[in-house]
């Protein structure tokens, strides 16, 4: 299992390095999702995409990595890649609060884990 999270990470990462055009983004993960089939976790980095005109082509915004949830389904999707320092303009709470705001209270199972919190993924 950690194997597969870690190879999605990477093909994750691999997508966002990828050359692109803002919005061809879906490409991508449309094309991860069609070749693995069913995700139970999907580790979404949230954090250092400011300004978006530097770091949009290596990382996602928070809305993007809502966009990415629901383009690959997982059961669980975990926010990564935030608040630790400062890598971008956004600071440590902004990708959260950004994140939030694009879930919109909708019910997708898109976890914030605190700073030394664990959850199982059934």
């Amino acid at each position: 299992m950690l194997g597969s999270v870690a190879l999605i990470y990477l093909l994750i990462n691999r997508a966002l390095s990828a050359p692109r055009y803002r919005g061809q983004i879906t490409d991508h993960f449309d094309g991860i999702k069609d070749r693995f089939g069913e995700f139970r976790l999907a580790l979404l980095p949230i954090g250092a995409y400011l300004p978006g005109w530097f770091m949009h082509p290596v990382h996602l915004s928070p809305a993007e990595a809502v966009n990415t949830h629901y383009l690959l389904q997982p059961d669980v999707s975990v926010a990564i890649h935030f608040g630790t320092f400062a890598l971008g303009d956004d600071g440590e709470v902004e990708p959260v609060r950004e994140l939030r705001e694009a879930l919109d209270n909708q019910t997708a199972n898109f976890w914030v884990l605190e700073h030394r919190e664990g959850r199982d993924i059934d």
